[in-house]
């Protein structure tokens, strides 16, 4: 299973890091991956938030994601549809730095049967997407 990860230093307390990450609007402010225009919330409590979007080149992505408050972590997952992913993970988490908050983050997905081939491409891509964005949150946050 393709596996992307990697860490940054945000310039920012733990809990600050983890309030502003974990709010339904933050991909909007940092112009992140899953900015959609036509977002809805389908569910949303203190622990969980289930959204639809719409995005562009990509159709409808159903995503939860899960918060950890007790260790600053947030899991964020596809639900079905989820084309052309069979399965994908995505997975934060938030620790003490001597500079302020150490975010590390991984990935990982498989492509379903009619995407299979691609799945290396699609690594690629998806690092280096995701560097980037995680590049927009270090900057963020000074």
């Amino acid at each position: 299973m393709p596996r992307i990860c990697g860490e940054v230093v945000l310039k920012c307390s733990k809990k600050d890091a983890f309030r502003e990450i974990s709010s339904i609007d933050f991909g909007d402010k940092m112009g992140l991956a899953f900015k959609s225009p036509q977002r809805e919330i389908l569910f949303q409590n203190a622990r969980m938030t289930r959204t639809r979007m719409i995005i562009e080149n990509v159709g409808v992505v159903d995503m939860e994601r899960i918060y950890i408050f007790e260790n600053h972590t947030i899991i964020a997952k596809r639900i079905p549809p989820m084309a052309p992913f069979s399965f994908f993970l995505g997975l934060q988490i938030l620790v003490d730095h001597a500079d302020g908050t150490l975010l590390k983050w991984a990935e990982e997905f498989e492509l379903d049967a009619e995407n299979k081939a691609k799945e290396n491409g699609m690594l690629i891509g998806l690092e280096k997407h995701e560097r980037e964005q995680f590049q927009r949150i270090k900057d963020y946050f000074g």
